[in-house]
C-alpha cells in the first residue's frame, strides 16, 4: 500500500472570508465554496478509509437542523486529535466535541462505526432498488 500524505486526507476549507466563514452576501460564490468543500471532505474520508487509516476519517452530529462536522487529524495510543470542519454551510459545532480538540479513541470511534454502519446500511438500500 502506498503511503498515505497527510495533503490526501486532512481537509483544509477553501473560500473562508476573513472571519473564518463563507460569506452568503453571495450566495453563488458560498455555494461553490460549499461544494468544493464538502467534495474535499468526502475525498479525505474516502481515502482514509480505503487505506484503512483513522487520520482523515469524518463524522457527523446532529445539531439544531443540521449537523456539526468533524475530522480525525492526528492520533496517539489512546487518543485522537479532531478538528471542526468549517466552510460547509451552518457550520455548527457540537457541545461535546465543540471546536475540535483531543478526545479518547473509545468516544471517537463510537461516530466512526456508527458512521460506517450508516453507510453500510444505505449501500444495502440502494442495491435492492
Amino acid at each position: 500500500m502506498a503511503e498515505v500524505l497527510a495533503k490526501d486526507v486532512i481537509y483544509v476549507p477553501k473560500g473562508l472570508a476573513k472571519d473564518g466563514y463563507l460569506d452568503f452576501s453571495n450566495w453563488e460564490e458560498a455555494k461553490k465554496a460549499m461544494d468544493a468543500n464538502w467534495e474535499a471532505l468526502s475525498k479525505c474520508d474516502e481515502v482514509a478509509r480505503k487505506n484503512k487509516i483513522f487520520i482523515g476519517r469524518i463524522f457527523s452530529i446532529g445539531v439544531a437542523d443540521g449537523k456539526a462536522m468533524y475530522q480525525v487529524i492526528g492520533e496517539t495510543k489512546t487518543r485522537f486529535k479532531v478538528q471542526h470542519c468549517t466552510g460547509l454551510g451552518d457550520d455548527y459545532a457540537d457541545h461535546h466535541f465543540g471546536y475540535g480538540g483531543s478526545f479518547s479513541k473509545k468516544e471517537v470511534l463510537r461516530y466512526l462505526d456508527w458512521e460506517d454502519g450508516m453507510r453500510a446500511l444505505f449501500a444495502k438500500n440502494s442495491k435492492k432498488k
